[in-house]
């Protein structure tokens, strides 16, 4: 079974995306417009109504997505 890419957590009125790979990593930089301050460590911090978007772009690139949204 092949390990996941990137680990989505719903905390409620935020929602975590961690790129687990650096390709995963590589990828959001390149396709997510984030601010500096949404990074909190290795975890993108993305409003509840934006990650059904950046999950159907990440499935689409071929990561395997773990977690809930």
């Amino acid at each position: 079974m092949r390990r996941p890419d990137v680990l989505i957590e719903n905390h409620g009125t935020i929602i975590t995306v961690e790129p687990l790979t650096a390709k995963a990593r590589a990828w959001i930089n390149g396709n997510v417009s984030a601010e500096p301050w949404q990074w909190l460590g290795a975890r993108l911090a993305v409003d509840p109504r934006c990650v059904e978007g950046l999950a159907g772009g990440l499935d689409e690139a071929g990561f395997r997505v773990s977690g809930r949204l």
